[in-house]
């Protein structure tokens, strides 16, 4: 059985595949994870660590799921309830308990954006050199960043953004504006960037700063 609509094909859990590639959004936060087994009802995924530690959600708490399909589409379920659970024989993994709904197909960038709204140092680089600039970075994510800046760009500008972490740690990343958006309210253009090499170091940098805002909002 399957159903069509509008925005797309819906997807029923039981036709997720293992080593699927799923994200957790909990309060504007992200963590990625694989598929281990699935369930009619819910699914075991591999367990979500930062710093080597387990990520203990919340019972009462409630998190949307994204899944990446073979094809790279992906598929969203709302309300989902996230336990770790531990078997006989040692083995650990963090169990989701599955809607009955279909998930949804979902429109977004792969990875999960995060909120940034500090100035760092972004270079141009151009033929013979590069200018330095320190505008708003918006948001970021292990695939690409958004930075705020008056000034006109063109696509297709090649960027290294010096990303501060707030931990006495400055690492860059290459890449370029793909995307320009001015928006009216800040009177500002918006310039969305891919990098070059999408950085798994980037994304768990950016898994650790969210556990920390978690660790923050539960003081």
């Amino acid at each position: 059985m399957f159903y069509l609509l509008v925005e797309g094909w819906l997807m029923f859990a039981k036709d997720m595949q293992p080593n699927g590639k799923i994200s957790i959004m909990v309060d504007k936060l992200s963590f990625d994870s694989s598929i281990s087994i699935i369930r009619e009802d819910y699914i075991l995924i591999d367990l979500i660590e930062v710093n080597e530690k387990i990520v203990n959600f919340p019972e009462n708490i409630r998190a949307d799921l994204i899944y990446f399909d073979e094809n790279e589409k992906l598929f969203s379920w709302e309300n989902v309830q996230i336990v770790p659970v531990k078997f006989k024989d040692g083995r650990k993994y963090h169990k989701i308990n599955m809607p009955t709904e279909e998930g949804k197909k979902y429109n977004r960038r792969r990875h999960f954006r995060m909120y940034i709204g500090r100035n760092m140092r972004v270079d141009l680089k151009k033929a013979s050199n590069s200018v330095s600039i320190m505008p708003l970075i918006k948001d970021i994510s292990a695939s690409g960043f958004c930075f705020i800046y008056n000034e006109p760009l063109e696509v297709g500008q090649r960027v290294v953004l010096y990303f501060d972490n707030n931990d006495n740690k400055v690492m860059s990343f290459s890449g370029k504006i793909v995307r320009i958006h001015y928006n009216e309210n800040i009177d500002s253009n918006m310039y969305g960037c891919s990098l070059s090499d999408p950085s798994g170091v980037l994304g768990k940098t950016i898994n650790i700063m969210q556990q920390k805002q978690i660790n923050e909002k539960r003081r």
